[in-house]
Order: C-alpha cells, then sequence, then structure tokens
C-alpha cells in the first residue's frame, strides 16, 4: 500500500511538472509573438520613410547589381539588404521584403530586417531563381495567429479575393500592382511545380494554371509578362507549400 502511494505521488509530480514546462513554453511563445508584433510596427514606420509613393515603369526583379548587398542604397536606419515593401490594401499584410546574399539565402527565415532572431522571420525574396526568370517569388512564414503570409490560404476563397483584388510591391524604383490570378498547393516532392513558379518555360502559365485547377483555385490563366509568387507553409498536407501568383497589372 505505501509502495503504492508512493507512486501515485511520484506520478504527481511528474505530471505536476510537465503541465508546468508545457504552460512555461507556452508563455514563452506568447512573449516572443509580443515582441515579433512589436518589431513589425517598428519596421513599418521605417518603411513609411524609406519608399516613395511614385508609379514605376518598370520594377527591376533584382537589384541592378554585380551581386553584392552593399550596393542597394541605405535610406536612413533601414537595412542595406531591404528590398521593397508588400502591401494587401485592407489587411494586416504590410511587411518588408528582404533581398539577402545569394550564399546566404534562407538568412532572413528566422530573423527580422535587421538580422535579430525574430519567430516571424522576414519576407524574403529567391534569389536563386536566375536572370532569365520572369517572376520574383518571396518566401513568409504562415503564422497560425495570421500574421506575415497567414492570409494567403484566404485567397482560396472566392468571395474573399473578390475583395481584396490588388497587391502592391513597393520599392525604390517606385509602385507596381499586381492581381491574384492562381493559387497552388503543392510538396516538397514535386520539384516540376516549384521549378514552374520561375516562369522560364513558355509552357510554365499553363503547367501551372492546370496545377491550380487541381490543388487550389485558378481565377485566370497566368498572362502578364511579370508576376508575383507568394510562397509559405500549407499545413493541411506534411510539408506542404501554398504559392498565390499574382500578375502585373497594366
Amino acid at each position: 500500500m505505501k509502495n503504492r502511494r508512493k507512486m501515485t505521488v511520484a506520478a504527481a509530480v511528474i505530471l505536476a511538472a510537465a503541465a508546468a514546462a508545457c504552460l512555461g513554453a507556452v508563455i514563452v511563445r506568447k512573449e516572443k509573438l509580443k515582441n515579433a508584433d512589436n518589431e513589425l510596427v517598428k519596421e513599418r514606420a521605417v518603411l513609411d520613410a524609406v519608399f516613395p509613393e511614385k508609379e514605376a515603369e518598370i520594377l527591376p526583379f533584382l537589384p541592378d547589381t554585380d551581386g553584392g548587398p552593399d550596393s542597394i542604397p541605405e535610406a536612413g536606419s533601414a537595412p542595406a539588404e531591404l528590398f521593397g515593401r508588400l502591401i494587401v490594401p485592407g489587411t494586416d499584410l504590410d511587411l518588408p521584403v528582404m533581398m539577402p546574399d545569394e550564399n546566404d539565402p534562407d538568412k532572413y527565415l528566422h530573423r527580422d530586417m535587421y538580422g535579430k532572431e525574430s519567430l516571424y522571420g522576414s519576407v524574403y525574396a529567391d534569389t536563386a531563381a536566375g536572370p532569365e526568370a520572369v517572376s520574383l517569388v518571396l518566401y513568409g512564414h504562415h503564422m497560425k495567429n495570421g500574421a506575415m503570409f497567414g492570409l494567403l490560404e484566404n485567397y482560396l476563397d472566392e468571395s474573399w479575393c473578390e475583395n481584396h483584388r490588388e497587391l502592391i510591391l513597393r520599392t525604390r524604383a517606385g509602385t507596381c500592382r499586381y492581381a491574384p490570378s492562381a493559387v497552388i498547393r503543392f510538396s516538397p516532392d514535386d520539384p516540376e511545380t516549384a521549378k514552374a513558379l520561375s516562369f522560364v518555360r513558355p509552357s510554365d502559365p499553363q503547367y501551372l494554371a492546370g496545377k491550380a485547377r487541381e490543388t487550389g483555385k485558378l481565377y485566370s490563366v497566368p498572362e502578364s509578362e511579370k508576376h508575383l509568387v507568394l510562397v509559405t507553409c500549407e499545413y493541411s498536407a506534411k510539408d506542404g507549400k501554398l504559392a498565390v501568383i499574382f500578375d502585373l497589372k497594366e
């Protein structure tokens, strides 16, 4: 009887310790989320000071540079690798876009725009596509609280998409506006789709249209000469990805 009582007490202590550890982890994560939200507010103040509200006739997808991030001009307290500002009007999506060095392409996966550790990370461009690509691919986290690229799954909803038909990318060259054309779900073992998102081959628009019909939502076959592609995690499948393709508006 005494042994059984001791085992019961020990089990209760273990369960209490486990519960305390879980609660501690939840508190730590909430604090990190709060810090990340506060950093976003500060970053937006910098974005307001950096990017002019003027239209761009031509938006360069990559900086006109020999490859070094130092060639991107700094503006005030803006870091050198800050490339642009991404906005979906009518939503909370208003984020800096980073252009990492090609030798460290995932630098901003878990860092804010100043390179400090961040639960949100930053939106950053795929610098590996090469000059032949006619799309700019941007990556961002799908946060379950809706932050960062958490709202991209809403583009699967036709009525939501109808009320959010514009996406804005503002750079030092000016402002370009895009409209959504297709939403695609794909997995890491589907390299063909990942390659097609760069729109290098003439067949890529039709291929991606077919994938959108099959896995997501097709609003129109991607037709513009330049595209903006936003990629994030998709939680209905293990290691799934969600890509939303936007066409440059005339």
